[in-house]
Formats: C-alpha cells, structure tokens, sequence
C-alpha cells in the first residue's frame, strides 16, 4: 500500500464517471468495508469526514468515505456527499452504496437478512395529533430497479451460511429505534418497509441521475430486546455482498464499465505504491523474457513517464531506461541467481536491488540484449544530469541507483496536486464573472494539461483565465501537444507576467 495521500482532486481524470462511492457511518461500519478494500490508500477530500480511503474492488475504483448518520453534525455522510457531489475539482462516481447495518421489519425479514434497498421511505417528519404520530413520508427510488436477479446470488461465508437477501423499501429517519410499540406505530403506517435505518433520507435525495443502492444487514428487529452486539456480524453481512454487486450491476448495463485508460493505470499504479517487485512468473509454462516485457514493462515505461517534462532528449528517458531496467532484470535472475528484484520510483531517484551475486553493469560485455541496452543507455547518460550509483553497502546483492538530478520538483508536485480544470459548460459562455478554470488556490503553482484542447475559439477563452492566475502571482506549468501549440500559448500570454510562466511540449513516452 501506498503510504502518500492521494489528494482526490489532482485524480479527476482517472475517475471521472469510473469509481463507485462507498459511504458508512460508524467504525463497526467502517471496518468491514475497510477489510475488502484492496491497495487502500488514505485519500484527501476537502469535507470534513471521519475516514476516507482510494483503493480498489476487483477492477474497480472504490472511494471509501465515513461520516455520521443523521444531519445535525459537521461530519454527517449527507452533508459530506452533497460537498463532494458539488464541487467540480471532484470526479462523479459511477454509482453510490450506503453499507452497513439497519434493524428489520419483523413480518418481513429476520437478522442475518441482506436487504438491497432500491427504494428510501424517508419518515423523519412527523406530527403528533393528540396522542398519535403521524409520519409525513416521502418515498425516493433508485435509477437502478428489477434487482430479482441479486436473489439468485449464492455468497457463502465461512461457516457456509447461505446469504439470505431481500430488495424492497427501507425507512430512513434519525430516530433509533429500541422499543416495539413505536416500531410498531412506524410499521402499521409504512407497512411495505424490509426495514429501517439512519443516514439516507438525507442522502439520496441529493443523488438524482447517479444510481445508488443502499445494503443493509439486519442486527436487530428495533425490539425492547434490541442491542449493539450483532451489528458488526450484520455489517459484515452486508459489504459480502459488495463485489458480486458491482460485478453484476456493470454485466447488466446498470452502471458504466470500468474504464483502463492511461490516467486510470497512472493511478493504478499510484495505489499499488512506489516499488515494482520482479519474481520468476507462477506460470513455469511462461519465458521469463515473455513474463517480463509484457507484464512489467508497461508498468516501469508508465512509472518513468511521470519524470519527463518536456520534449528533450535528455528528458525522453522511459524507452530506453525501460528497455535498460528489464535487460539487467533477466541478467540477474538468470545469471545472478536473483530471486527477487526490486525497483522503487522515488522522488528524484530510481533504485534496482537484487539479491543476487555481485555485479557490475559497466563490465557488461558481448553482442547480447544486455550490453545493447546498457550502450544505449549509457548513451543517453552522455550530457544528461542523471547519475548512476552502484552502493554494495549491505554486501548482499546489488542496488544500482539512478540519481535523476534535473527533475523539477516544483514541477511535479503542481502535476500530481495542483491540476487545473476546465468548469463544463463555461467556454464560449459570455458575461464578466464567469470562472472557466477551476483549482486549489492554496497552490503556488499550478499544472495545466493542455494537450486535448483541440479548439482555438477554446484556447482563446482559456488565455484570459490563464491571465488571471499569471496577475495572482501564481506559477503556472503549460503541457501542450506540440510546438505550434506552445508558441500560440507563449505568444498570447506574452502581455501578461511571464516570470512564473512555463510552456511545454508533453512527452509522449
């Protein structure tokens, strides 16, 4: 895992309209959502909150992010998701899942049940008449509906206890229940209900075009008996059934495929952490060089492009320092003896460490792989600022570390927090006021992929706002496609001031 946050804002690409929302609203809640989560990393979002965390389930994107239930607190999982669903540094999820325990209508379900509520009866107004209450209720559904086909799933847990799940209504109020006759006097009045719980009449109001289910494990029928032990079994009930959810949700059409572009396995790898560990394939049907060009080349040629920063050849090093990593990789295992190979991406420095037999790869000689890719390399040294450093301090193995002298930190840090956004529906929007670009402010310096602006009547909106940040006193880095692009841009922004001014062409590696 990953020990760096993630801020949330600086990866809207990655997971635009491609992760799935997790909420939940207590540590028992919590905890069991935290144990299916893999590669969880701690992630920054601008509400108050009391836990969030960027990871994966199966394939997917999972943001995890727990708050209270009710409305009355900061840190409610309503007021939290109405922040993050309106602010437009912030990626839109796929889907929302409120998981986690809720009590059960006794003529209906027992504990131990799974409701998937598709529907909310929310029934926290009221009105008293002499000495009856009347609920004002207000039922909310679900873009997503006809979920018969969650009923065939046949989830076992340890003790192999069939999952039991039912789909229907839930009622949602802030009241806890803990005594018959008023679950009672709530029933007779909403008698459809699988149920009941605390945090979605606040919620899903504000969920209108994204899909949204809300999974419960029944702990209890709000009884005079009702007590807090089986919550965490009843939790745990529920988020068992959270991967076979989303599996069947995107194999119906309900949700949107996961998306694996470039972002998206940038980001991939971002959770996976800052080291690559090469071992012999599992497989022993697959060659080695098979196993090492296509499963970890593309990973260490994406980690290496995030070092380049403009278009010159001492900073177009992913190809050949790739090529270079993966030579001295099969060397060591095949001729060195190496179990394991590490290669950790650090800020301004790349390490490989074996554990084989000692090694020197400016020795390397012959006609083969190994020595091409090392000239080649060696070449690109010539006139760039990186340095090699072969350290066998521990007298065990090797570790070669590649000092990577001319990266701009500033440019990097603004890269990977401090991205700017062009607001949907802003270009070509006229009257004075009107804000295009959207940013962290707190930033110094910001980073502005320009690359897929393929029209001028955009880049000439964009000058003016690009203008604005320059009059602020902020720092602005410009990645643009091509030369043309980089002139216009220079050119244009030439009236205003350009000490903190940086336009470049993008590398493409």
């Amino acid at each position: 895992m990953s020990h760096q946050a993630i801020r949330i804002a600086s990866v809207k690409r990655a997971l635009e309209n491609n992760y799935v929302l997790l909420l939940t609203t207590n540590s028992v809640e919590k905890q069991a959502i935290a144990e299916l989560i893999q590669d969880s990393t701690p992630a920054i979002i601008p509400p108050s909150h009391t836990g969030c965390q960027l990871g994966r389930i199966g394939e997917r994107f999972v943001l995890h992010v727990s708050g209270t239930s009710g409305a009355q607190s900061e840190r409610t999982i309503g007021r939290i998701t109405r922040n993050l669903l309106n602010d437009p540094l912030i990626a839109k999820p796929v889907l929302v899942l409120v998981i986690g325990f809720g009590w059960g209508n006794p003529n209906k379900v027992q504990p131990g049940d799974i409701v998937v509520a598709d529907k909310i009866c929310a029934v926290n107004h009221t009105r008293y008449q002499g000495n009856k209450i009347e609920y004002r209720t207000k039922v909310w559904e679900s873009p997503i509906n006809d979920l018969a086909i969650l009923l065939e799933s046949k989830a076992n847990e340890s003790n192999n206890s069939e999952l039991n799940i039912l789909t229907g209504a839930l009622a949602s109020g802030e009241t806890y229940y803990a005594a018959a006759g008023a679950r009672d006097e709530l029933l007779s009045q909403v008698p459809f209900v699988l149920g009941g719980e605390m945090e979605a009449y606040d919620l899903v109001p504000e969920l209108q075009g994204i899909p949204w289910l809300v999974i419960k494990g029944i702990s209890d029928d709000a009884g005079d008996t009702t007590n807090r032990s089986s919550q965490p079994y009843a939790a745990k009930r529920a988020s068992s059934l959270t991967a076979e959810l989303l599996s069947k949700l995107s194999a119906r059409g309900d949700i949107l495929p996961h998306r694996e572009d470039e972002s998206a396995a940038n980001l991939n790898d971002a959770l996976i952490g800052q080291s690559i560990l090469i071992t012999q394939p599992d497989d022993q049907t697959q060659r080695l060089n098979d196993h090492l060009n296509d499963y970890f080349g593309p990973q260490i040629s994406r980690r290496l492009s995030r070092y380049s920063a403009d278009r010159m050849p001492e900073m177009n090093l992913a190809r050949p320092f790739t090529d270079f990593l993966l030579e001295l990789a099969q060397n060591s295992i095949r001729h060195g003896g190496s179990s394991h190979i590490s290669i950790s991406f650090n800020d301004k420095s790349v390490v490989f460490s074996d554990d084989g037999q000692p090694f020197d790869i400016s020795k390397l000689a012959g006609d083969r792989g190994g020595n091409r890719a090392w000239r080649r390399f060696e070449r690109f040294l010539q006139g760039s600022d990186i340095a090699v450093i072969l350290d066998r301090s521990n007298k065990e193995g090797n570790t070669y570390r590649f000092e990577l002298n001319y990266l701009s930190k500033e440019l990097r840090y603004a890269r990977e927090n401090c991205q700017v956004e062009i607001i949907s529906a802003t270009i070509r929007t006229s009257g004075r006021g009107v804000d295009r670009l959207a940013y962290r402010t707190e930033c110094d310096s910001l980073y502005f992929d320009v690359t897929n602006i393929f029209m001028m009547s955009r880049r000439l909106d964009l000058i003016e706002e690009i203008g604005k940040i320059l009059n602020m006193g902020k720092g602005i880095f410009i990645a643009c496609h091509d030369e043309e692009n980089k002139l216009f841009f220079e050119d244009s922004l030439s009236s205003f001031p350009t000490s903190k001014l940086k336009v470049f062409i993008a590398s493409d590696d």
